[in-house]
């Protein structure tokens, strides 16, 4: 079972994704652009969500994540879990949270153009 595009869709498709992986092309670093500059960007919510957020560095957590689901004051279940998961495999890395991102990004932009 393949994915049958229509040109416009597919090309509609590349778009979305090539622009969702623009603005992480610095930070995984590119040959023509230089070396990857893999560092949370603690002045916006990066301190709050990752570096100094206890709840995703527990399975304990997951019932807050559904009851309170929020360090930033937005309710997010899916996002402290989808975050908890990553962190629990990968640790603080950057790379792999930006990576996993993209990626979701990406398949949501395929089962959005079915």
């Amino acid at each position: 079972m393949g994915l049958d595009f229509e040109p416009a869709w597919a090309a509609l498709l590349c778009l979305v994704a090539s622009s969702a992986l623009l603005p992480f092309v610095e930070r995984l670093g590119w040959p023509p652009i230089g070396p990857p500059a893999c560092e949370f960007q603690l002045e916006w919510d990066d301190r709050i969500n990752f570096v100094e957020n206890e709840y995703i560095r527990s399975w304990d957590h997951v019932q807050w994540m559904f009851v309170n689901g929020s360090v930033l004051g937005v309710y997010e279940p899916l996002g402290m879990l989808t975050k908890t998961v990553q962190y629990n495999f990968f640790g603080l890395d950057l790379a792999m949270f930006v990576t996993v991102s993209v990626g979701l990004h990406v398949l949501n932009a395929c089962l959005l153009a079915r």
